[in-house]
């Protein structure tokens, strides 16, 4: 069974989450990935490992080190929120979806807002009594600001992130070229996730977040952003859905034949170390509304990426 542990982390420097380019701008996503924070906790990880080993490891021992970090550990989206109080222990977090609803139909224009803004900079040529900026290379980046422009708070990402145990201590990472097996005990993994640095511009200090509350939840079936119901008993975590609902992540297209669903769809490109035939595929993106028939529910599968996948249909 898995274990579900509800993190929220401070922002403490901008995060830019790259999206697309229109002309100059390049633009942030309003969310981080799953996938961003696998990477860096797989990273995190083997940097364990190296230590333990007491030399680099090879591109190969990496490969190995994240294919059992996937079977073992995922997360899903993270979202921006607010404290709605000042005692960092209540759980009492005003989540902003980057998404419109029939409650907040405004939603997406008082988040731009709040929580959004961007960096321009460029080359400069020339000596430094007539320098000017370099042809072409004139670019703005959009990111996620560490504090609400509105009343000046911190902002928060709030997700989650789900492991299977193996025992009540933790998990093994074995490498092939080694004869030991390197456990990831629960403090180790509390330990690594204390904090990251996630997303492009991180040379200049970007991307920087803090775990400010984490929460633990073992029992069968907990609530997500609680509003999603969550299966930890299956063989991946699953998202139980009925009725009309906005996903909270990537839902992939070839996986939702038999669900209605309405939104904007992207195509999902990304580098891999394995399944290399399956680097593209096409999903719909979050806030996208999917629609269960009544007496009917849906299961989504979270994958090892965080993109909900449909499983099986249940009246």
């Amino acid at each position: 069974m898995w274990t579900a542990y509800e993190l929220v982390y401070r922002v403490k420097s901008p995060i830019h989450i790259g999206h697309r380019k229109v002309g100059n701008l390049m633009v942030t996503r309003r969310y981080v990935p799953a996938r961003v924070f696998l990477g860096a906790l797989t990273s995190k990880i083997a940097f364990v490992c190296a230590d333990k080993l007491q030399r680099p490891l090879t591109t190969d021992e990496v490969k190995e080190i994240g294919k059992q970090i996937n079977e073992n550990i995922t997360f899903s989206y993270f979202f921006l929120c607010t404290r709605r109080c000042g005692d960092r222990n209540i759980p009492d977090e005003k989540l902003w979806f980057p998404w419109n609803d029939n409650v907040e139909p405004s939603r997406m224009d008082e988040l731009e807002f709040r929580f959004i803004g961007s960096y321009v900079s460029t080359s400069l040529r020339g000596s430094s009594s007539e320098r000017a900026g370099e042809e072409g290379m004139l670019h703005e980046v959009e990111f996620i600001s560490p504090y609400d422009k509105v009343d000046g708070n911190p902002v928060y990402i709030k997700g989650y992130m789900f492991v299977k145990w193996a025992d009540n201590e933790g998990f093994a990472l074995s490498l092939r070229n080694e004869n030991k097996c390197y456990k990831i005990t629960k403090s180790q993994l509390e330990k690594i996730i204390q904090e990251f640095q996630l997303g492009g511009e991180r040379s200049y200090g970007w991307g920087k977040v803090v775990l400010e509350r984490s929460r633990e939840y073992n029992c069968k079936q907990m609530k997500m952003f609680g509003k999603y119901p969550v299966l930890l008993n299956s063989k991946r975590p699953a998202i139980n859905l009925d009725g009309y609902n906005s996903i909270p992540g990537h839902l992939i297209s070839g996986s939702s034949a038999s669900v209605k669903a309405l939104g904007e769809i992207e195509p999902l490109f990304r580098r891999v170390s394995i399944n290399l035939d399956d680097r593209f595929e096409v999903a719909y993106c979050p806030g996208s509304v999917v629609y269960v028939p009544d007496k009917h529910t849906r299961i989504m599968k979270i994958d090892i990426l965080g993109y909900l996948r449909c499983e099986i249909a249940r009246s």
